[in-house]
């Protein structure tokens, strides 16, 4: 499917130290992009220059939006997504470099007309794009198994009980931009993008490193590694009811997104409801530990904890935390 559109949504804020080579890789694509939008969220650096200088010798256009006032990350990708004009968008960050073939891969994959998502691998390395020795999907524990599971229809599914598609890896069709946007302020964007898009269609994960996914000091996430010790210890010191009232806010304000679209499978819209269900009966268990363990026992035996959160890590959390 050689004729696919795919624009590239870029969002840039004092880029210039690692951009030049993503915009480079941009440029050796063996499927050449139509179009590359970049939002600017008022970089103090030569970030712009950089894109204006790039853009004169592209070979496909390059459209420039400096941003008047400062957005953050992910409303910034909203509105890059909003300004492209291609059948798919690929989301970017600024400081990564694409693989030559990115773009043609997932032009491959969107022959398929039942997919409405597709996300790769990604090499994660460090500052000097040198390896660290392991790839996002196994810092995220995504296994053979998982990715078996999450072909075909199973996408949804998944993502409901864990988040696993990074903005940086993934592109989605344009026709479902009117259900995506506006993207809630206090959800990330690509967990919003690849959950609307696998409630409409199949979301594919691609099992190839399609990028070098670059660790340096001022990552707003990363994709370093987290000790198991390291999780727990995070998450013990987490308020657990201030917790589940905010995953249950995010989750009912997905839902209500998922009602007002005729796109959605009607068995996803189901699932977002029964998900808010679980995180609600966990919201509800008593305070003390010990008085908890009969309703836990009772959302596990049920299946819940295994089809809507991490099941027996969730349930340890749930016993333990405070």
């Amino acid at each position: 499917m050689t004729s696919t559109r795919i624009s590239i949504a870029l969002c840039t804020y004092n880029g210039a130290t690692y951009l030049q080579e993503q915009l480079q890789s941009f440029s050796t694509q063996s499927h050449m992009p139509y179009e590359l939008i970049v939002c600017d969220d008022q970089s103090t650096d030569a970030t712009a220059e950089l894109v204006r200088a790039f853009a004169s010798e592209a070979a496909f256009p390059v459209r420039l939006f400096i941003n008047q006032d400062r957005l953050g990350s992910r409303l910034n990708f909203a509105k890059a997504t909003g300004l492209c004009s291609g059948d798919v968008i690929a989301l970017s960050d600024q400081d990564d470099v694409w693989r030559r073939d990115k773009l043609e891969k997932i032009s491959q994959v969107f022959a398929d007309g039942s997919v409405a998502a597709v996300f790769s691998d990604a090499e994660v390395t460090d500052s000097s794009l040198q390896p660290l020795g392991y790839s996002m999907w196994q810092g995220l524990r995504f296994d053979a198994n998982a990715r078996r599971y999450m072909q075909g229809s199973a996408g949804f599914g998944m993502l409901l009980k864990r988040f696993l598609v990074m903005g940086a890896s993934m592109a989605f069709r344009a026709s479902l931009r009117e259900m995506i946007l506006p993207v809630p302020p206090t959800w990330h964007h690509d967990a919003w993008i690849a959950l609307l898009a696998a409630a409409c269609g199949n979301i594919v994960p691609v099992d190839e490193c399609l990028l070098k996914y670059r660790q340096h000091d001022n990552n707003q996430i990363g994709g370093r590694k987290k000790s198991l010790l390291s999780q727990v210890r995070n998450a013990l010191q987490t308020d657990r009811e201030a917790y589940l009232r905010d995953e249950l806010a995010l989750w009912s304000m997905l839902q209500q997104r998922l009602l007002s679209s005729e796109k959605v499978h009607p068995e996803h819209l189901s699932g977002s409801v029964d998900k808010c269900a679980h995180l609600q009966r966990r919201l509800n268990f008593p305070k003390p530990r010990w008085r908890r363990l009969p309703p836990i026992a009772a959302e596990l035996y049920s299946g819940a904890y295994a089809r809507y959160a991490r099941n027996w890590g969730s349930v340890a959390l749930d016993v333990l935390m405070k």
